[in-house]
C-alpha cells in the first residue's frame, strides 16, 4: 500500500497541485499528508465533485451498478 499511496499521490495531487489548491488548498494538504489509501481518498473527495466522503462512496460505490454489467469481466486483487 505505501508505494500505491504514494503515486497516487504523486499522480493526482501533485501533477495538479497548483489548480487544486485554488479550489481547495487544505484539502490538498490533507491528502498529502494522509497515511493510508482510505484517508486519501476521504482527504481528496472534494475534488471528486460530490462534496463529502460520504456522498462520493454513494455515488461511486460499483457494488450499485454491478448488475448493469453486460461485458464479461474480472477484478483481480492483490496484496
Amino acid at each position: 500500500e505505501p508505494l500505491l499511496l504514494y503515486n497516487c499521490k504523486q499522480h493526482f495531487v501533485c501533477q495538479n497541485e497548483t489548480v487544486l489548491r485554488s479550489f481547495d488548498s487544505d484539502a490538498v494538504d490533507r491528502a498529502l499528508e494522509s497515511q493510508t489509501l482510505h484517508g486519501f481518498l476521504e482527504a481528496s473527495s472534494p475534488f471528486s465533485g460530490y462534496g463529502t466522503p460520504e456522498n462520493m462512496y454513494r455515488h461511486s460505490n460499483p457494488v450499485k451498478k454491478v448488475h448493469q454489467i453486460t461485458t464479461p469481466t474480472a477484478v483481480f486483487y492483490a496484496k
